[in-house]
């Protein structure tokens, strides 16, 4: 995977600003989202865990066992570099929302449902742990939002109910924001790595932090930064200064070291995961 194009991240250097203000009302909600006491820190990393290891079975509900594990990798690793790195702080970010999907209905389907007269749509809704979300909270006719209060895999529970008769679509939302904070995890023999990327360094270029999970230990192996601060832009009219620190960039590409492609590939894997979309036809 390669970097970003230079041009347009010149372009949208104003973007941590922007991500600085949503991340503070986001927070608003959850009040544990960084830096969680001890009392809320095990569910949060419960729910985060729970998400990450949907993206890793790719199955509708997460595994316990997998759960747990992701969880305590999470509590090893911000204990002991949460206040080095604040990058291993930052949730885990799925490609999708989680435990949604929508659908279009028929008339007589969309009839039944909000009357609660279709039993094999209840049962169906009942195998998913999933509900129906306002009928009236979207604005186009016969369109029904699919919810659930457990971490589901909105793919495997999109799949449930394609091809369902009366059910003319159904398909998942991707996230439609910008991501400066991300991360992914790979299991390599008895080894864990979890590889860290964060494109908030002052000119939204990535800094990358390989850190590896052996035993009781989270051994930080390598870090990667393509990231100049002001400080060291120099006197000069901006087309030139972009084109020297282009020129610095391109020389830290050529020297990257080898586990920064495979984290670009790992992250971007989770990032890009493939959203769903069935239609009827």
């Amino acid at each position: 995977m390669t970097r970003p194009n230079s041009l347009l991240k010149h372009l949208f250097r104003t973007l941590p600003l922007l991500a600085a203000a949503a991340s503070f009302f986001l927070s608003c909600g959850d009040s544990s989202a960084t830096n969680p006491t001890n009392e809320s820190r095990t569910l949060r990393y419960q729910n985060e865990a729970e998400q990450m290891a949907l993206v890793v079975q790719g199955t509708l509900r997460p595994s316990e066992w997998l759960t747990k594990q992701i969880n305590d990798e999470l509590v090893l690793i911000r204990d002991t570099w949460g206040d080095s790195i604040p990058a291993v702080n930052e949730a885990f970010q799925p490609p999708w929302i989680v435990s949604l999907a929508g659908i279009k209905v028929d008339t007589s389907l969309y009839i039944e449902i909000t009357n609660g007269a279709n039993a094999e749509f209840n049962q169906l809704l009942e195998e998913t742990s999933v509900y129906i979300r306002d009928p009236h909270y979207t604005f186009s006719p016969r369109s029904l939002i699919l919810v659930s209060d457990q971490n589901l895999h909105p793919v495997r529970m999109a799949e449930y109910f394609a091809g369902f008769p009366g059910i003319i679509y159904v398909q998942t939302r991707g996230i439609w924001f910008p991501v400066f904070h991300a991360y992914a995890r790979k299991v390599v023999g008895d080894t864990i790595r979890y590889y860290f990327s964060t494109s908030l360094c002052p000119d939204l270029y990535d800094e990358y932090f390989y850190i590896e999970i052996a035993g009781d230990s989270a051994n930080l192996r390598d870090r990667f930064a393509e990231c100049w601060g002001p400080d060291n832009w120099p006197d000069l009219p901006f087309r030139e200064a972009i084109e020297l620190f282009d020129a610095w960039v391109d020389s830290a590409e050529a020297n990257r070291p080898y586990w920064v492609d495979e984290a670009r590939t790992e992250i971007g894997n989770v990032l890009h995961y493939k959203q769903f979309n069935w239609q009827r036809e």
